[in-house]
């Protein structure tokens, strides 16, 4: 039987040099290190000159394949003898499609050498907080730092911001967390509500 030990991160100068103090440590929800995937997500989309995760995928040399998946399933990411794959259900409408691909695409650029099928089924690890990290990579992704600094007032409720991005409001509003928690103190910062 495995058992898995929970690694603990320590922080060196070199992790938070160049961080606001309101940036360090503010954004652990639940156990999960969510810091730092925004700049993650800003470098990738600066370095590849777009935030379409389709793109960044054919960019970056990970395959996405439409495969015909159980209706509960929208997708998945697996790293098999070094090909990155993200295989998605090709019975989902193109917004929903377009998401999935942007959280996998997470699991991919966060969590490279993992199967989460496999962390899943064959150990004990419990894979929320991979999920958690994927979802706010897709949320960094598909809701840029333009749109949440945007003061005209028309996308000040999560709903707006749902309809505007066709991203689900749940990420809307994990978004909006990482947004209010990295940008908490800076001048002209908006504060948008979560709720």
């Amino acid at each position: 039987m495995w058992f898995l030990k929970k690694k603990s991160v320590q922080r060196t100068d070199k992790d938070t040099k160049g961080i606001s103090a309101a940036r360090q440590g503010i954004l652990e929800r639940d156990g999960i290190y969510l810091n730092g995937i925004d700049r993650q997500v800003a470098y990738l989309t600066a370095a590849y000159g777009t935030a379409d995760p389709f793109e960044l995928c054919r960019c970056m040399g990970i395959y996405v394949l439409d495969v015909e998946l159980p209706d509960r399933l929208w997708g998945f990411y697996s790293n098999l003898m070094e090909s990155k794959i993200i295989y998605l259900n090709n019975a989902m409408e193109p917004h929903k499609r377009r998401q999935v691909c942007a959280h996998e695409l997470g699991h991919a650029v966060l969590h490279a050498d993992m199967n989460t099928m496999f962390l899943q089924k064959r150990t004990r690890l419990v894979a929320g907080r991979y999920e958690r990290e994927a979802d706010c990579f897709a949320a960094c992704l598909l809701i840029p730092d333009e749109l949440l600094a945007d003061q005209s007032g028309v996308l000040d409720t999560v709903e707006a911001l749902s309809a505007c991005t066709g991203v689900s409001s749940e990420l809307v509003r994990l978004r909006l967390q990482v947004w209010n928690e990295t940008t908490r103190g800076e001048a002209g910062s908006p504060c948008l509500d979560a709720e």
